[in-house]
């Protein structure tokens, strides 16, 4: 993510303090006054840019965070909703097939056509 440029500046050696750890660039940013000034005294707009820019990601993380635990909870009630409609809806398909079968073993459709062939009649 963050390409290496060549620094017109030597790397300052700080013992205990690692090259890598971008971590001080995003703790306490409103009230890092040491790191705000020494970032203005390097002068260097690629810098400030590079820094502004993981500090805007930096506290964009907790929000995706958020979001994603909110998909993952509207997932899981979709999956069981999903799941709940599928077996009401096969228990409803195997109540009309058996209803159907009931009807055609009493024979009711010739029942009732037969029923209106007499009103018919009449």
């Amino acid at each position: 993510m963050w390409e290496v440029y060549a620094c017109p500046h030597p790397p300052v050696e700080a013992p205990g303090v690692d090259d890598n750890d971008l971590d001080i660039f995003t703790h306490d940013v409103p009230f890092n006054f040491a790191v705000e000034q020494a970032m203005d005294q390097l002068d260097d707009p690629e810098a400030l840019a590079k820094v502004a820019q993981l500090q805007t990601f930096s506290v964009c993380i907790p929000v995706y965070s958020e979001l994603m635990q909110a998909v993952q909870e509207l997932s899981s009630a979709m999956h069981k909703f999903h799941k709940t409609f599928n077996n009401k809806a096969g228990q409803l398909v195997l109540q009309i097939k058996a209803t159907k079968k009931r009807m055609g073993n009493a024979r009711v459709w010739a029942r009732v056509q037969n029923a209106l062939m007499e009103l018919a009649r009449g």
